[in-house]
């Protein structure tokens, strides 16, 4: 009798398992934008930056995931105790930012003409 329980449970697990679709972003591109900071941006319009110290100031339009400023949608910063200029310049499908604890200045023009961010998340 338990091993029909046991067959019967595996079974009704393994067809929800085929039938909830499973979707993992799938990395686009990445990079450094620092010396000791790295950038990944995913198939979803997630920018994610990390490691340690300053970030790269740049112009208008020199950010190194600038040729997906219409593809990002919300930003991760994160052991960054800067964010540069222009980082996010034009960025104009950018709803959300999360700034991590580490950060301690943004520098002139971080998120300029980010015409639809609604959410900037800092920490408490």
């Amino acid at each position: 009798m338990k091993s029909i329980f046991k067959v019967v449970a595996i079974t009704m697990i393994m067809l929800f398992v085929s039938i909830v679709d499973v979707h993992a972003a799938e990395i686009v591109d990445l990079g450094t934008c620092g010396e000791d900071l790295t950038w990944t941006l995913d198939d979803e319009g997630f920018l994610y930056i990390s490691g340690t110290g300053e970030m790269e100031d740049y112009s208008e339009g020199g950010a190194p995931w600038y040729q997906y400023d219409l593809d990002i949608k919300s930003v991760e910063v994160t052991g960054a105790t800067s964010i540069g200029r222009y980082a996010c310049y034009g960025c104009i499908e950018l709803v959300e930012v999360k700034i991590g604890d580490s950060v301690e200045v943004i520098r002139m023009c971080g998120f300029y003409e980010c015409v639809n961010l609604e959410k900037v998340i800092l920490p408490v």
